[in-house]
C-alpha cells in the first residue's frame, strides 16, 4: 500500500525497500517532513515514479528480482532526481556500483534519523538549485565545440591548451576538462584542490557526495585501476571516469592516453590560475 501526507506543499520522497519494517521505520521518519510514497521492488517504484514523479528517492540496494543498483539505472531513464541508497555494506565497490548506477549518496543502515532528514532536504534543495541554474544558463559557446572537437582530434591536444589558457578560475579549468573528455566519449568526475578548499565537477554539474566519497577514498591509497573504473591523479587533479569494455582496443588506449594528458595539462595550468589568484590580492591590497 501507498501512503501521502496530506501537506501538498511538502516534497515528495518515494521509499523503496523489499523489508516491511525497513519501510516502515523510513516512513516513520520521514513522515513529519515530506509527503511519502513507498513501494516495496523496483518494479513497483518504477510504475510509482512514472505516475507520480518523486523530488527524492530512498532506495533499497538488496532487493530480489530487480535490485536497486538495475532499478536505478532504469529510474534514470525517465528522472534526474536525487536517488539516495540505503544499504548495509559500505565498501568502495558498492559505492563506485551506486556512483556507475546514477545514484547521488548512498546511507548504511541503520541510518541516523536527524542525519538522514536533513541530508534528503538538502539533496533536493541542491538538486531544485541546478535545475534552475540549467534552465537559465546561456547555451554552450559554438566556437568552444569546435574547440573541443579539434582537441579530440588532434594528438598533441593544442586546441585544448588554448582553450583553457583564457580561464581564470579552478571552476572553468574543471569543466573545460570535463567538456573535452565528454568529446572523447567520456563522462568524467574531475576533482580539483587548492588553497584548503576544492573544486568539482562532472557531466551533470557538481558532483554528489557519494562521487566525491569515491575519489577521497581512491586519493587515500586504493589501486589506482578498477575493474570498470580508471582514476587518473595528477598533482592536485583527479579524475574518475568509467572504462570502455568494448570497441577498439587502440582507440581505448589512445582515449585514456588524452585523458591523462589532459588531466597534466590541467594540474599544471592551476598554478597560472593561482598566480593570477595571488595578483588580484596583491593589487587589491594595494
Amino acid at each position: 500500500m501507498n501512503s501521502t501526507e496530506t501537506t501538498e506543499s511538502a516534497s515528495l520522497v518515494l521509499i523503496v525497500d523489499d523489508d516491511a519494517a525497513t519501510r516502515a521505520l523510513h516512513c516513520g521518519i520521514l513522515r513529519p517532513h515530506f509527503r511519502i510514497l513507498n513501494a516495496a521492488s523496483g518494479a513497483e517504484a518504477l510504475k510509482l515514479a512514472a505516475r507520480h514523479p518523486p523530488d527524492l528517492i530512498l532506495l533499497d540496494v538488496g532487493m530480489p528480482e530487480l535490485d536497486g543498483f538495475e532499478t536505478c539505472r532504469r529510474l534514470r531513464e525517465q528522472s534526474a532526481v536525487p536517488i539516495i541508497f540505503a544499504t548495509m555494506h559500505d565498501s568502495t565497490d558498492e559505492q563506485l556500483k551506486a556512483c556507475e548506477a546514477g545514484g547521488t549518496d548512498l546511507f548504511v543502515k541503520p541510518v541516523s534519523a536527524q542525519l538522514l532528514i536533513r541530508k534528503l532536504q538538502l539533496c533536493i534543495a541542491q538538486h531544485r538549485e541546478r535545475e534552475r541554474n540549467r534552465l537559465e544558463a546561456p547555451p554552450r559557446s559554438p566556437v568552444l565545440l569546435q574547440l573541443l572537437t579539434a582537441c579530440a582530434q588532434t594528438p598533441n591536444l593544442v586546441q585544448f591548451i588554448r582553450s583553457c589558457l583564457a580561464c581564470d578560475s579552478y571552476a572553468a579549468l574543471a569543466q573545460h576538462l570535463v567538456s573535452a573528455a565528454a568529446m572523447l566519449g567520456a563522462d568524467c568526475s574531475v576533482l580539483i584542490e587548492h588553497d584548503n578548499s576544492e573544486t568539482h565537477w562532472g557531466a551533470q554539474g557538481p558532483l554528489s557526495a557519494l562521487e566525491l566519497s569515491v575519489i577521497h577514498q581512491l586519493k587515500a591509497g586504493l589501486p589506482a585501476e578498477l575493474e570498470a573504473h580508471l582514476f587518473i591523479r595528477q598533482g592536485n587533479v583527479s579524475m574518475l571516469v568509467p572504462q570502455r569494455t568494448q570497441g577498439d582496443p587502440r582507440g581505448v588506449r589512445h582515449q585514456l592516453k588524452e585523458l591523462q594528458v589532459m588531466t597534466d595539462l590541467v594540474a599544471e595550468l592551476c598554478s597560472q590560475v593561482a598566480l593570477r589568484h595571488a595578483q588580484q590580492q596583491t593589487s587589491k591590497a594595494g
